[in-house]
């Protein structure tokens, strides 16, 4: 399968946010790193995105597949 890593992007969880790389195998997360232990524990990627600026949300479903609803109308 092929290897991805985002790196530089700031990571969203439950717990909050924080600068992390993320290794995809396939369509799997295989592994989380501090930034810069990729290159320093040897693991190579075939394709590499750079998330610099940008948030990482792991597990949710695409953007694309989401239904959105209208927001309900008010009568008041």
């Amino acid at each position: 399968m092929a290897r991805t890593l985002i790196a530089n992007g700031t990571v969203v969880s439950p717990t909050g946010r924080q600068l992390i790389d993320v290794l995809i195998d396939g369509e799997i997360i295989v592994a989380l790193y501090a930034p810069g232990q990729v290159e320093a524990q040897g693991v190579t990627t075939d394709t590499l995105i750079d998330a610099t600026g940008k948030y990482v949300i792991p597990g949710s479903p695409p953007i694309k597949r989401r239904r959105i609803w209208p927001a309900p109308v008010r009568t008041n």
